[in-house]
């Protein structure tokens, strides 16, 4: 009897543990639940955002806040717009092939973006409308010569900048889908060498440059040979636009460009405000995006007539031994 009353306090003790530790698996699991859903939550607003298929999108602090009207974005951007002193036009050329997913990319050697891969472009010379600045800097840049017909008008981007208030860059931004030719690919062989013979280009004393075939559904065909660069920038092709190196991009592109190769848009007016430091730092503090379905896309109507003369236009002084490069993954 003496053994069983001074054994009960220890028997009292160990249900009183039991209790806790269940009470502590009880809530250890309540948290982990918590957690759980937390995770999936973070998972769907990347998922909303596309980094599950841009894995290099840059991280949502570097991208800046997203507002839902131009005038919200003025409003946080101090009216920026009012400030403004100077625009400086440009225009850029997205080279993309739909069919398998490839992108081309140029490598910037120098100046503005120097180290960043950038679609093609520059700025405006005078008289000379956003296509024609498009069509000019693609073929300086890559040897590619396009018809203004074959130029889609895809976004149109604003710039500002937080250290620099007086100035705002206005990009106009098209795309241009084309087909290679394949090594032995004899289809419509016989148009393709008569339109070569009667469309000879040529783009200096010494080379000549074949012009590219339209074809009926939108879609260039074109000799990979002839895509070169120059002593600016590198053409290189990626095999999957969802891999392109975004960390090595402006940071805008990791807004914009992401949802025109994921097809979520056909068209954008954006405004983006950076923050001070330029492209050593990288950020956006603030942007507006106006998106636009594919029905309601601007479509514009260029003067078949202009044809770039080459060798009047040409700047750009081509890299002969730098031949196009491609980037099969990161």
């Amino acid at each position: 009897l003496c053994l069983f009353w001074s054994a009960l306090p220890c028997v009292s003790f160990s249900i009183h543990h039991h209790q806790n530790l269940l009470l502590l698996r009880t809530r250890h699991k309540l948290l982990s639940t918590m957690s759980n859903n937390n995770n999936n939550n973070n998972d769907n607003n990347a998922n909303d955002d596309g980094r599950d298929k841009f894995p290099h999108q840059l991280p949502q602090h570097r991208l800046g806040t997203s507002h839902e009207s131009l005038s919200e974005f003025h409003a946080a951007t101090d009216d920026f717009v009012d400030r403004i002193q100077t625009v400086k036009q440009y225009s850029l050329v997205l080279v993309t092939e739909p069919s398998t997913r490839h992108i081309l990319l140029g490598m910037k050697h120098r100046g503005f973006g120097q180290g960043f891969y950038n679609s093609f472009g520059g700025k405006l010379e005078p008289n000379e409308t956003p296509q024609q600045c498009a069509q000019r800097e693609l073929h300086e840049e890559t040897g590619i010569d396009c018809s203004l017909q074959q130029l889609q008008s895809t976004a149109q981007l604003h710039f500002t900048f937080e250290d620099n208030p007086s100035t705002k860059m206005l990009v106009h931004v098209y795309r241009c889908n084309l087909q290679r030719i394949k090594e032995g690919d004899n289809t419509n062989k016989n148009e393709q060498e008569n339109n070569n013979k009667a469309n000879t280009n040529h783009v200096d004393d010494n080379t000549t440059q074949k012009q590219h075939i339209p074809k009926d559904d939108g879609v260039m065909t074109l000799d990979p040979t002839v895509i070169r660069g120059c002593e600016e920038i590198t053409p290189e092709w990626w095999s999957d636009w969802y891999q392109i190196p975004l960390y090595q991009m402006f940071a805008d592109d990791s807004l914009w460009l992401t949802k025109i190769l994921d097809d979520t848009c056909h068209y954008i007016d954006g405004y983006f405000h950076f923050e001070p430091g330029g492209q050593d730092v990288n950020s956006i503090r603030h942007y507006f995006m106006n998106e636009t379905k594919r029905e309601k896309m601007p479509v514009s109507s260029p003067s078949s007539s202009f044809v770039v003369q080459s060798s009047q236009n040409k700047r750009k002084t081509p890299n002969s031994n730098s031949n196009v490069q491609s980037k099969k993954k990161i």
